[in-house]
């Protein structure tokens, strides 16, 4: 009985440690995400915040 009880912690143990590592990899993930998205919203403010050194305008599409 104290085999089958072992063989089922380890079992839990082994289950916790994936459950950790997929939440702890899923939360670096989304901070890159967020980091990546106030990245582009930066550069996007500093295109429209700081016109080109050529003087010109860029023109919509049509």
């Amino acid at each position: 009985m104290e085999t089958a009880i072992t063989a089922i912690r380890k079992t839990l143990a082994a289950a916790a440690a994936v459950l950790v590592s997929a939440v702890a990899c899923s939360t670096a993930e989304n901070l890159t995400a967020a980091q990546k998205l106030d990245r582009v919203v930066d550069k996007l403010g500093q295109q429209t915040s700081h016109p080109s050194s050529s003087g010109s305008t860029p023109t919509p599409p049509p």
